[in-house]
């Protein structure tokens, strides 16, 4: 195995990011895959992050989601990030061959994620009543995606693609996210 020295300023820092569940090249590994999709939000920990509190369970109604009406915007760190979508997009859609209709992705997503949903995810988003919270994040992050070369620019109506790159990203990603212990991290400004 190749040996890398770092300071011990940066080895401190990795410290800040792993935990007992991780080794350093899985931190590495994942700041990494970070560098990637982009950079996220400076010091904001993702939810379910070792620096932040772990979310709490959320009981969603039969219709699956909460049942007051969204505030404008949301307090940063209340909501699962864009990154966290990311990741779980461009795994999905590569392990379904790198394509899927938005009918089926919606459910799959939304059943994955459901350990991280805050309430205020699981509300209606105010602009558009019919739309939850969680979904319209989705549908930026998926803009991202197209701008940042990973999904397809111009697919067909209703149907999500990655690029070659981003489906290249994405089977890095599929084992994390299927893993149970699996816990997003963000670099630390």
């Amino acid at each position: 195995m190749p040996t890398i020295e770092i300071t011990e300023r940066t080895y401190g820092r990795l410290k800040l990011l792993t935990s007992p569940l991780f080794d350093y090249s899985a931190v590495i590994e994942r700041l990494l895959d970070i560098a990637e999709l982009g950079d996220p939000p400076a010091a904001t920990p993702s939810r379910g992050s070792p620096q932040s509190p772990q979310p709490k369970d959320h009981k969603m109604t039969s219709a699956g989601s909460s049942t007051h009406a969204a505030s404008s915007r949301a307090p940063r760190g209340e909501c699962i990030d864009r990154e966290t979508y990311a990741r779980y997009l461009l795994a999905i859609i590569t392990e379904w061959g790198g394509s899927a209709r938005t009918r089926r992705i919606k459910p799959e997503l939304q059943h994955r994620l459901r350990h991280l949903f805050s309430d205020l995810d699981l509300e209606h988003y105010e602009k558009n009543a019919d739309q939850l919270r969680w979904w319209n994040h989705v549908r930026f992050t998926r803009q991202e995606l197209v701008d940042r070369g990973l999904f397809v620019r111009g697919s067909a109506h209703g149907v999500w693609e990655t690029t070659e790159r981003g489906a290249e990203l994405g089977r890095r990603l599929r084992a994390d996210i299927n893993d149970p212990t699996f816990v997003v991290l963000t670099s630390q400004g």
